[in-house]
């Protein structure tokens, strides 16, 4: 019995080395409580360490560096700063939308009119657009208005009781003026689509 156990321990100078196929215990933490393991599977390490061929040894830090580099947006439904949460400098972006940078691809798919390629080119960290909007005149529509009018070709004098009539018209030709009512009230419209309002940062340094 005792032949059989010396298998699987082995004493050393650094100590006594266990070779087991299971070991069922509540935790396994290593001697300078840098490593651990407990029975609801939660494991806790100070780095991770990537077997490449640089042999790297990431950090916490080092692998959010790599998900969020310095530039990256950070999208969250609560206020809080991801600085707090994470390492980095944040600044908060507010009452903006996103929008991919470069020029815009054809949009030809939709019931609100085509939109040509190459309309608009979108510079990286531009802020532009307007929440509301009043129109100009160059931006209204091209139209008409329709109006009704009378107007007076032709008279002929009468004289009641007269025996002759005259032989010249007392109106010849008469010019008449229409305007049509003026309607509007030239107020600003909403020029935002459906939304959805989150938090957003970026990473700044």
């Amino acid at each position: 019995m005792n032949n059989n156990y010396n298998k699987y321990f082995t004493e050393t100078e650094a100590g006594l080395n266990i070779e087991a196929n299971n070991i069922n215990a509540n935790c396994i933490t290593s001697r300078d409580n840098k490593f651990s393991l407990d029975s609801e599977g939660n494991l806790t390490v100070n780095s991770i360490n990537f077997n490449t061929s640089e042999n790297n040894l990431l950090s916490f830090e080092a692998i959010f560096n790599k998900i969020y580099p310095v530039g990256s947006i950070y999208i969250s439904t609560n206020d809080v700063n991801p600085g707090t949460l994470f390492v980095g400098s944040w600044t908060r972006i507010n009452g903006r939308f996103l929008v991919g940078a470069g020029p815009n691809e054809a949009n030809t798919f939709n019931g609100f009119g085509t939109y040509p390629a190459g309309t608009i080119n979108f510079t990286p960290g531009e802020l532009g657009g307007e929440a509301v909007h009043t129109l100009t005149v160059n931006e209204m529509p091209s139209h008409n208005h329709m109006y009704t009018r009378n107007k007076i070709l032709d008279s002929e004098p009468t004289s009641e009781g007269g025996t002759t009539r005259g032989s010249n018209s007392l109106v010849n030709n008469m010019k008449t003026y229409a305007y049509t009512n003026l309607t509007g009230g030239d107020w600003a419209h909403n020029n935002i689509p459906p939304y959805y309002v989150v938090y957003m940062w970026k990473r700044v340094s």
